[in-house]
């Protein structure tokens, strides 16, 4: 990830310079920056959650410290993956693969809810209503 953050500061600094002198760059040299740039782009808004993103929804919804595997965290996780997921199918409708993964996050969601209700009632209500959940 270093070395893609670095090319990135590197082209984007080319890409200023060609702005202001096209000749300093070389075509084919900026083309392939160009490009570079656009696919680290769509790597960084792509649809899953960023490590650190998952890191604070369990930190969020961790029982005890370094709870990492409760049905809360394991829920918590479900749902902002089906979000970013659903936001993905939104734009992309025809995403058939996405739409597979995703109904089988939302039935892995299911039962983990239908487990943690019968379980303890009390953490399912108050999970539902932290995580905005129709339930």
């Amino acid at each position: 990830m270093g070395i893609y953050l670095q090319s990135l500061v590197e082209m984007t600094k080319l890409i200023e310079v060609q702005k202001h002198d096209p000749y300093l760059v070389c075509r084919h040299h900026l083309a392939r920056t160009r490009y570079v740039v656009t696919k680290i782009e769509r790597w960084i808004l792509s649809m899953a959650i960023t490590q650190a993103e998952k890191t604070q929804i369990m930190a969020d919804y961790a029982q005890h410290e370094g709870d990492t595997g409760s049905a809360e965290v394991q829920i918590a996780v479900l749902t902002a993956d089906i979000n970013q997921l659903n936001a993905h199918l939104q734009v992309h409708t025809h995403d058939y693969h996405s739409q597979r993964g995703l109904l089988k996050k939302i039935g892995h969601r299911r039962n983990l809810l239908r487990y943690l209700r019968n379980k303890d009632i009390e953490r399912y209500r108050t999970l539902i209503q932290k995580l905005g959940l129709r339930r």
